[in-house]
């Protein structure tokens, strides 16, 4: 099995266990897998623009002779915009499975910029202060 197919397997599996902890209903099957194949190339992109941006590109300095890591600001303005997108990705793989609008309103959707954790968390939505019910 190669590595995207175990992701993926995973990232189904904890939206099943998640889908079946809170009792909510079950879309489609064909739409989970969508869903959850989506969200793992959303979380993947997120990550690696993530990574991106804490380790900067390297890039050759001929002053120094040797390569470098630098960030500049229009690899900034590129890393937000693929984060947007991902995020959009990632929010439309979620309407997938909370596809009743009386569940998608009992949950909140955060998307992290920070390489060190989950980039995606979903929190009920009637505690504000509350710890994620599941993370990718």
């Amino acid at each position: 099995m190669s590595k995207v197919a175990k992701e993926t397997l995973e990232t189904l599996e904890t939206l099943v266990a998640f889908l079946r902890r809170e009792g909510l209903t079950r879309p489609d099957s064909v739409d989970l897998l969508h869903a959850a194949k989506g969200l793992r190339k959303a979380v993947a992109t997120m990550r690696r623009e993530a990574t991106k941006q804490c380790n900067g590109i390297l890039r050759y300095d001929a002053k120094a002779g040797r390569f470098r890591a630098s960030w500049t600001d229009a690899d900034q303005r590129k890393s937000d915009r693929a984060m947007e997108r991902a995020a959009q990705r990632a929010r439309e793989a979620l309407e997938l499975v909370f596809w009743c609008e009386k569940e998608r309103a009992r949950y909140r959707f955060a998307f992290r910029r920070d390489a060190r954790g989950a980039m995606v968390e979903i929190f009920p939505s009637r505690v504000p202060d509350s710890a994620p019910l599941v993370t990718f």
